[in-house]
């Protein structure tokens, strides 16, 4: 079940046609196809059914609550199925896509490239044949032991989701000579600070004032940015 439509927009702008032919397409689609299709698994007591989801069903995103609304309820749909028709010896799974390289996530790749791509732990957007991929592997009999799970192929989306990156605020640095130079105080600043728990890895440290002596006197700006 590959079929799939975007209508974004923020929910006040939506209007009904906006959100029957994202729900249409996406959830109505899927139940229309599967209906028609099991029938035929049961009698012969063999079959897989895969739903492309997307990360967007697990992890929300601005101007999406119609396609985030579709693809959550494809993932519960394919919960549920898989309980339904595991005695019969069909297996149902869904692969969740993120950010990949079609026609459909243009737009987001052209506006938002770079601020995309550092929410993805592998940096990059995926590729079509990556996800087709999940798909054979969910199609053989290799995955003969998977049912009713959603296949993340996301680069690592889904694994940072809500985690905190934290920006510290005027944090005293103890113990270093005079002749440290601005990138050792650096390093020096943030190897502390990670240690300590206080700061992920991927956040700059960049000091924003600095003594005669090269000592950072401020430090960081105060943020806390989940997602």
């Amino acid at each position: 079940n590959n079929a799939g439509t975007i209508r974004d927009n923020p929910l006040s702008a939506f209007d009904d046609e906006d959100v029957s032919a994202v729900l249409d397409t996406n959830v109505t689609g899927v139940f229309n196809v599967t209906r028609a299709v099991a029938p035929y698994m049961i009698s012969q007591r063999a079959g897989r059914i895969v739903n492309i989801s997307s990360v967007a069903g697990e992890k929300g995103g601005r101007g999406q609550t119609n396609y985030a609304a579709s693809k959550g309820a494809i993932n519960a749909f394919t919960r549920a199925l898989a309980v339904e028709l595991a005695p019969r010896k069909i297996n149902v799974n869904g692969v969740a896509p993120g950010v990949i390289e079609t026609e459909m996530s243009a737009a987001v790749r052209e506006s938002a490239g770079d601020e995309a791509k550092a929410r993805i732990l592998l940096r990059r957007f995926g590729r079509p044949e990556e996800v087709a991929a999940a798909v054979l592997f969910l199609s053989s009999e290799v995955s003969a032991f998977t049912t009713g799970t959603a296949f993340a192929v996301d680069g690592g989306t889904l694994a940072i989701a809500g985690m905190p990156r934290i920006r510290l605020w005027g944090i005293q640095v103890p113990e270093l000579s005079d002749g440290a130079t601005r990138r050792e105080t650096r390093e020096a600043i943030q190897a502390r600070a990670i240690l300590a728990g206080l700061l992920d890895t991927s956040v700059r440290c960049v000091p924003t004032r600095w003594d005669s002596s090269c000592r950072p006197k401020v430090m960081f700006s105060a943020t806390v940015i989940c997602g």
